[in-house]
């Protein structure tokens, strides 16, 4: 399987730990004659002791290695001066502020003379920004469709680009008039990809891809069960723990004392068959041949018991005999089929 392509791997987001790590919400937060110059101060400080951390570790040429990521670090410096500026009325306090993360982006660089960024090289207006974001994605999806198709995250990707594409296409108008004044060299973009159905693919992931073989192999006791249709007695757990979100229930294990009683029960049933088998025998030899008749004049003579005496009990019992028959053939019938199973 292909790399897991996730949401933060789009190139749109590379900046998003960036804006984070500066507590650039902090800053929006603030509203107008409420905020001082104080703590715009403080949160300007805070600002370069934090972004220097972060470029630290990651630095600004992995960033800054084109003319849209040039633009995109350019944006976010214009729009926290741009907020700045918002607080404030005096023009003396707009200006103080502002001057200084003007000075720190030009202090950096020149300390990174192998960083090339233009600080003229911004976006004409705001709205383009978000447009050349979903060009930009776009180019990197149709490049990697295979990987993003068979990723985990392929639906919340399909999902954010889509979100994006019907919030860009109200302003398609202006857009299309102020992209021929700000391009962006190395991308190729125009307006008709809102026209385009996004996504042209369909997500195959399947999780069970990604289970290691161990983690489906049955044990030895599991695959007899099965072969035997018993439920097996042990659970299978999916390392993804998906299982009860697509309503499927999990295997329980047996109780053994269940086990034991079905088990008695069955040996039961076993032993007792012989003794019906040999009952039922006798019954048909005593009932169907000479043999009976000879077995009854005999026993009769021996206990000086008269055939005829008591006719009304005889005939009862032989008006009987093909109800108790038909029940005795019930019940054989029952157990053999008991043991058949």
């Amino acid at each position: 399987m292909g790399k897991n392509v996730q949401l933060s791997d789009l190139p749109s987001k590379k900046f998003n730990d960036l804006i984070k790590c500066i507590n650039y919400e902090n800053l929006k937060g603030y509203n107008i004659n409420t905020t001082t110059k104080e703590q715009i101060d403080s949160w300007i400080d805070e600002f370069k002791i934090k972004i220097e951390e972060y470029l630290s570790d990651k630095p600004l040429k992995e960033l800054i290695n084109n003319d849209k990521s040039c633009k995109d670090f350019n944006y976010i410096i214009e729009e926290i001066k741009q907020k700045i500026y918002t607080l404030f009325s005096n023009p003396a306090i707009q200006h103080i502020l502002t001057e200084k993360i003007k000075d720190w982006r030009e202090d950096y660089l020149s300390r990174n003379t192998d960083l090339s960024c233009n600080a003229n090289s911004k976006y004409r207006r705001r709205e383009l920004k978000p447009f050349y974001d979903f060009c930009e994605d776009k180019i990197f999806i149709e490049t990697k469709i295979g990987d993003i198709q068979k990723s985990m995250e392929c639906k919340i990707i399909i999902a954010d680009m889509a979100k994006r594409k019907d919030t860009l296409t109200p302003n398609r108008e202006i857009i299309e008039r102020q992209i021929k004044f700000t391009e962006v060299s190395g991308m190729s973009c125009s307006t008709t990809i809102l026209e385009d159905t996004f996504p042209p693919f369909k997500c195959t992931f399947n999780a069970d891809d990604t289970l290691e073989p161990s983690a489906v192999t049955l044990s030895d006791n599991h695959r007899k069960d099965v072969l035997l249709g018993r439920a097996p007695r042990t659970q299978l757990s999916s390392s993804f723990g998906d299982l009860s979100d697509k309503g499927q229930e999990s295997l329980e294990m047996f109780d053994e004392s269940e086990i034991q009683n079905g088990s008695s029960s069955n040996d039961i049933g076993i032993a007792s068959v012989p003794v019906v088998g040999i009952l039922v025998l006798s019954f048909l030899l005593y009932r169907f041949t000479p043999l009976g008749t000879k077995l009854h004049t005999y026993l009769g003579n021996k206990v000086n018991i008269p055939i005829n005496q008591n006719n009304d009990s005889s005939e009862q019992i032989l008006s009987n005999t093909p109800n108790y028959e038909d029940t005795y053939s019930e019940t054989m019938q029952y157990n053999l089929s008991y043991q058949t199973v």
